[in-house]
């Protein structure tokens, strides 16, 4: 079994959690994502482009 160190898990990968991912990751921090997903942010991503998310 392979072992693997992380200073953060997030569960989920919705703008928030990639968010979260984000910061640890600038910080130095060793993130894992988990999501249910095949593709990170793929809730949000589909809702702006049926134009449910408008750019400001």
């Amino acid at each position: 079994m392979v072992s693997h160190d992380y200073d953060a898990v997030i569960l989920g990968a919705g703008g928030a959690g990639l968010m979260c991912a984000a910061i640890a990751g600038q910080r130095g921090r060793r993130v894992l994502v988990i999501d249910h997903a095949d593709a990170p942010g793929k809730k949000f991503l589909s809702r702006a482009a049926a134009g449910a998310i408008s750019p400001m």
